[in-house]
C-alpha cells in the first residue's frame, strides 16, 4: 500500500502509495527510516490518486515517485534516483 522504499543513509522515505476502493484514508504513525521516524496520512481521491501528508517527519524527506510504470523497475529508479544528480525530477 505504501509502496515504502527507505534509505536511511541519505533520510530518505520514497513512497509509491496505492489505497483500494474499499479503504478512503489510511494514518501510519512510527513508520522507522533508520534513526528517523515519520507519520504520514493517506487519502484516496474519488479520481483514484492518493493524497499524501507528512504529519510528522522528524528530518526525514519524503518524496513520492512519479510518472514511471509499476513494477520493479519503479524501485530501481527511485535508488537511482536517491543517490544520482540529476534523476531527482522522477521525484516529487
Amino acid at each position: 500500500m505504501l509502496g515504502l522504499t527507505p534509505i536511511a543513509s541519505r533520510n530518505l522515505a520514497i513512497i509509491d502509495p496505492l489505497l483500494p476502493p474499499w479503504l478512503a484514508s489510511l494514518e501510519i504513525r512510527n513508520i522507522r527510516v533508520g534513526e528517523r521516524r515519520v507519520a504520514l496520512r493517506l487519502r484516496r481521491e474519488p479520481s483514484g490518486a492518493v493524497d499524501v501528508d507528512s504529519l510528522d517527519a522528524d528530518g526525514l524527506s519524503v518524496k513520492r515517485l512519479r510518472d514511471l510504470p509499476a513494477g520493479r523497475d519503479r524501485v530501481e529508479a527511485a535508488l537511482r534516483a536517491a543517490v544520482t544528480p540529476g534523476l531527482a525530477e522522477i521525484l516529487s
